[in-house]
């Protein structure tokens, strides 16, 4: 479940990888770092952005 509060996107429950992404998370700890590390998400445009600690993840919708 997720709603749009302004420009940020609110997620509820726990966020998951998708195999689609990756082959495993275990290839790419700083992802699975950033996904525990519960992130701030948010949407601009087509970009998804997580952002924990020092680490940012973007992901561009094509």
């Amino acid at each position: 479940m997720y709603r749009l509060e302004g420009q940020t996107l609110q997620l509820e429950g726990t966020l998951v990888s998708t195999m689609k992404f990756c082959e495993s998370t275990e290839t790419m700890p700083q992802l699975t770092e950033t996904l525990a590390a519960a992130p701030q998400v948010e949407q601009q445009g087509d970009t998804l952005i997580l952002t924990a600690n020092d680490l940012r993840w973007e992901f561009v919708r094509q």
